[in-house]
């Protein structure tokens, strides 16, 4: 038989045995303490003329807007995967740059160590070589005075000389590209000219100086290699 009373008490008790297990009639009836033809009224019709509406509508619209519910978080659960995948890729990107900028960082640094160290050791050949060029002119004198007495064939004076040359020729170009290469690993220019101050006189001076040492040379029969392997003089400003 339908229960006589309908209030509010019974109506929300009713209802959530449905929102438990919408439309399972035999279980409603149990826990709303009510017979089946009751809790079936209630879960199809209600009771409209006291205000309480069909339960199967009330569950179905509750029912959409938990789906709702449901979908608006699972979006928003995306999202925040997304932006954390997306954040975790951009941390690792970065700390690849990171790490290939140190490696590079590191493998300049020994580069240009080792080619500095090869700038040092090509200045001291050069060093060395103007010492001996430097012996090489006294060898010159030496050959011109004693030649007539001494054992030595022109041939084999002006052999010994080429050698000297060909020494200053590669001592300078190893010198000269070992700097460029130094210039070149650090980004600055690999050519820079000098200049050396000095009087109008003394520029003078210079010159003759160079020309006297071209026509000794040639009087003696001596290759012109031995010119061509001096240092370059530098750009000179006359004061």
């Amino acid at each position: 038989m339908e229960r006589s009373r309908i209030d509010h008490e019974f109506y929300d008790k009713l209802l959530a045995a449905f929102r438990n297990d919408p439309g399972n009639i035999s279980r409603a009836s149990l826990v709303a303490d009510c017979d089946r033809r009751t809790a079936r009224k209630g879960w199809n019709d209600g009771w409209p003329k006291q205000g309480f509406g069909p339960m199967h509508e009330i569950v179905a619209v509750e029912q959409a807007e938990i789906r709702a519910r449901l979908q608006e978080q699972q979006a928003k659960d995306r999202v925040a995967e997304e932006t954390r995948l997306n954040t975790e890729e951009a941390q690792m990107v970065k700390r690849r740059d990171l790490g290939a900028k140190e490696d590079a960082l590191v493998s300049r640094t020994e580069e240009a160590r080792t080619v500095r160290a090869a700038r040092h050791n090509a200045m001291g050949l050069l060093a060395s070589v103007q010492r001996l060029m430097s012996g090489a002119h006294a060898l010159a004198e030496r050959v011109e005075r004693d030649l007539k007495t001494v054992d030595m064939k022109p041939a084999q004076a002006i052999s010994l000389f080429q050698s000297i040359a060909s020494t200053a020729r590669q001592a300078n170009e190893t010198a000269r590209l070992a700097i460029s290469m130094e210039r070149t690993l650090l980004g600055e220019p690999d050519k820079i000219v000098g200049h050396v101050d000095m009087t109008k006189e003394e520029a003078i001076r210079e010159i003759k100086m160079a020309v006297l040492a071209a026509a000794r040379a040639e009087s003696r029969g001596l290759p012109a290699d031995i010119i061509d392997a001096t240092p370059e003089i530098p750009m000179v400003s006359v004061a």
